[in-house]
């Protein structure tokens, strides 16, 4: 017996591969409903049919969107009359990655590839009639806008010019002006704590504002603005702590690619803030699969006593961790992962702050319980009495002006 269906849903090809598997009296009831539907729920369970949901709407996102990367590669091909060369193919290619992209120029001989991500690249430029141009080691950092001019020379396509980029690239695409800390000087360059957004001070007109801000980031004045003025960004995405309106947690240096500061004239793309615009972009995983492993040390043993405190302050402190990154699908997919903790075993100094008595300020010292010692010697002065020959006579002006006396000792003449 042979029962035909007609089904006018776009599921059919799900619908004619079930029926092979349903049962006759399956069968029947979905022909009572009128139309045979494919209900996935039934067959593969919800919790199933929502993981599978999940994978299909990721494989359905356009792989080509960058987080990291708002940086553009632009310019001009002409011939060597200074003709334009409309149609050639311009390509970029991620030399650590193996990923690429390409354009096809306007009838004005421009392009302009945009949302690249950090990284070294070639550039390949190919036309009929004229050689292959090639030129690599151009270095895109985050946030430029570079221009790249090419001049194609006749001959045949199999023919090629290299050439090697040997020169910093002058970005007139924009009128922003930003300062770019690499990678070479986040590795190099000593760090408190390890947090890499203490070398934005190295810039010029970046100050610390430490009256505003919170947390692990104090606030940051920029060219005069207030420290709660600027916007922070990580890889694209917003990275202002919204409590304190600073920056907040950063990644380990080893896992910071660079970051850089826009200072002035800042483009419709920026917002936010009146400031600056400081963006982060983190590492990436590559073809070649590598990582480090690190541990950085700081011991009261090796520290000097505090100035103010009566004896060395206890401080243990591990920073420790690691990163990782290498190719799952070569010149498709990477991964990256980095680690840091840090274990902090350390007893507070206690400053109170407090008058000196009117015997002190006669420099009697001897009812005070911490005991002066004379830079002349080394010692304790004779009775703890510092000689008034000794004592400077601007400090006693100074003394006797700006301290009020205290309330612990009787009132008495402090006239040397």
């Amino acid at each position: 017996m042979t029962t035909a269906l007609n089904v006018s849903d776009p599921r059919e090809v799900f619908t004619k591969a079930l029926v092979a598997t349903l049962s006759k009296d399956e069968l029947e009831e979905s022909m009572n409903e009128q139309c045979l539907l494919f209900h996935p729920t039934r067959w593969l369970g919800r919790s199933t049919c929502a993981g599978l949901l999940i994978i299909l709407t990721a494989c359905a996102l356009d792989l080509s969107l960058y987080g990291q990367g708002r940086s553009t590669l632009s310019g001009k091909v002409t011939d060597s009359s200074g003709a334009v060369a409309p149609g050639a193919k311009v390509s970029v290619v991620n030399t650590n990655t193996g990923q690429s992209r390409f354009v096809v120029c306007g009838n004005e001989g421009t392009y302009v590839l945009s949302a690249l991500p950090v990284g070294a690249y070639r550039l390949e430029v190919e036309h009929p009639g004229f050689k292959k141009y090639t030129r690599s080691g151009l270095s895109i950092n985050v946030d430029e806008n570079l221009r790249v001019d090419v001049t194609l020379e006749l001959g045949e396509i199999t023919e090629s010019v290299e050439v090697t980029a040997d020169a910093s690239l002058v970005e007139t695409r924009s009128a922003n002006q930003s300062m770019l800390v690499d990678a070479e000087r986040i590795k190099q360059l000593p760090l408190n704590g390890r947090n890499a957004l203490q070398l934005q001070f190295l810039l010029p007109g970046v100050t610390a504002h430490a009256a505003e801000g919170g947390g692990e980031n104090r606030g940051v004045s920029i060219n005069g603005s207030r420290g709660t003025m600027n916007n922070y960004t990580l890889d694209g995405g917003n990275a202002v702590d919204g409590f304190t309106n600073t920056a907040q947690v950063v990644p380990s240096p080893d896992a910071l690619e660079e970051f850089s500061v826009v200072q002035f004239a800042l483009s419709a793309e920026y917002g936010r803030g009146a400031g600056g615009t400081i963006n982060a972009v983190t590492k990436s995983g590559t073809n070649n699969l590598h990582g480090s492993l690190f541990e950085f040390l700081r011991n009261d043993v090796l520290n000097a006593r505090s100035f103010f405190a009566p004896s060395r302050q206890v401080l243990r402190q591990n920073q420790f961790g690691g990163v990782v990154g290498g190719p799952i699908i070569k010149d498709k997919t990477f991964f990256f992962f980095s680690y840091q903790g840090t274990i902090q075993r350390f007893a507070a100094t206690t400053t109170v702050p407090s008058l000196p008595s009117d015997l002190e300020r006669q420099g009697d010292f001897s009812q005070a319980a911490q005991k002066p010692i004379d830079p002349l010697t080394g010692q304790r002065f004779p009775n703890d009495r510092i000689p008034i020959a000794r004592i400077d006579p601007a400090s006693q002006k100074f003394i006797d002006l700006w301290l009020p006396k205290s309330s612990h000792w009787p009132a008495r003449s402090s006239v040397l």
